[in-house]
């Protein structure tokens, strides 16, 4: 056998090894579903309280439009949550593409209800509207203190960036929302 038939026998034989590997089809665990709830407007934000146990906070959400923190109808609920360990704030498609749906859940029970959205509008038809939100949570800084509205998760509209020729949703910093964002929700508590 030459040295040319050897190497040739050579990498057939690696090529054969190499297709020999499988692929395995594994039953998808919860984790697998996040990003296709995401997709259909299904959001979830968990906080830990475990260090407020026996603490209770009441629920708040203030709206801002063009930069100014609204006159909002009295939405917020007059009851609290109890913080004995998580609080989970979460987003679900709603009846119409105006408005969203949202909870605040807790061991002690829940409030859902629907907020107003704003319509964005593309400017080559500026007659035809259009939402698009999204949501990010903050970055939690203690101290805390009692009473104290604690911002945890911001529900904003994109806006339209003439520069970049494009919609942006960019939450680097409130005062940069304040000044671009056109709508936009703050969620969070005050401790009791």
């Amino acid at each position: 056998m030459n040295k040319h038939s050897f190497i040739t026998i050579l990498f057939s034989l690696v090529a054969i090894a190499g297709f020999g590997q499988e692929i395995k089809m594994n039953e998808p665990s919860f984790d697998d579903y996040i990003p296709v709830l995401n997709v259909k407007g299904y959001r979830a934000y968990r906080f830990d309280f475990h260090d407020f146990d026996g603490y209770w906070a009441k629920p708040v959400i203030k709206e801002y439009i063009d930069g100014k923190e609204s006159d909002m109808p009295t939405l917020n609920p007059k009851f609290g949550v109890s913080l004995n360990d998580k609080l989970v704030i979460g987003f679900f498609p709603s009846e119409n593409d105006s408005t969203v749906a949202f909870v605040y859940h807790s061991f002690s029970g829940q409030w859902n209800d629907r907020l107003p959205l704003r319509p964005i509008f593309y400017a080559d038809k500026p007659k035809e509207p259009f939402y698009l939100y999204s949501s990010c949570p903050f970055e939690l800084k203690p101290p805390f203190a009692e009473g104290q509205f604690i911002p945890l998760v911001f529900y904003a509209s994109y806006w339209y960036d003439a520069d970049w020729d494009e919609y942006i949703f960019s939450p680097s910093t409130l005062s940069y929302f304040l000044k671009y964002c056109p709508h936009f929700y703050i969620f969070g508590i005050e401790i009791q």
